[in-house]
């Protein structure tokens, strides 16, 4: 995991929690800033075209296999098999492939898209709460849903399927609470008001 207590531990340090690749371009960051996680979902996200391709590969082989060198059927295999592979699983790995978490000590950035990409950066100070929830499914692979509150016009951010939700929850909250030293100038809270741990 990361350890933003040390202000040089920058984008490409080996302490950096990267459980995805960085969700962010490195010349996107501010003078000062650096990653403290970079994640995506769960692979639990995959399940269901995983099932999909599975399915239908199958399909496709029994259909060929009973009746072998009828192009009619190589052909309607071929016209119904590809374009479920495609919607129904080529898709969604590549939603899950570009669709990224990245917590920084000045904020919490989400990218996602596949040819267009879309995106929302809140500050650290504006989020006054970090909770999490996990079903029973969720315990059983490791993941949750992140909650993310924010003191804007703007709804929060609910984040599905992120792996070690605790740790992340934990992370981001001793990020925004315990360490506010003060300062100003990074970021992390409005300038002029007294830090968050009121010290």
């Amino acid at each position: 995991m990361g350890n933003w207590h040390d202000p040089t531990l920058l984008r490409d340090d080996p302490g950096v929690w990267h459980d995805a690749r960085m969700g962010i371009s490195k010349k996107l960051l501010f003078d000062g800033e650096y990653v403290v996680l970079s994640v995506r979902g769960h692979g639990k996200a995959l399940i269901w075209p995983v099932v999909v391709v599975v399915v239908v590969v199958g399909g496709v082989i029994t259909a060929l296999m009973l009746k072998p060198n009828n192009t009619v059927v190589a052909s309607g295999a071929a016209v119904v098999g590809v374009p479920l592979l495609i919607a129904l699983s080529l898709i969604p790995f590549l939603r899950w492939m570009t669709s990224t978490y990245t917590v920084t000590n000045r904020r919490l950035i989400t990218r996602r898209g596949i040819l267009s990409r879309s995106g929302r950066d809140i500050p650290l100070f504006r989020i006054n709460d970090v909770a999490y929830e996990k079903g029973l499914l969720d315990r059983l692979l490791g993941c949750g849903t992140l909650i993310i509150s924010d003191a804007t016009e703007k709804a929060g951010v609910v984040l599905t399927d992120i792996p070690h939700v605790e740790q992340v929850q934990l992370q981001i909250s001793e990020l925004l609470f315990t360490n506010d030293d003060g300062n100003d100038d990074d970021g992390s809270r409005v300038p002029g008001e007294p830090p968050r741990n009121n010290q």
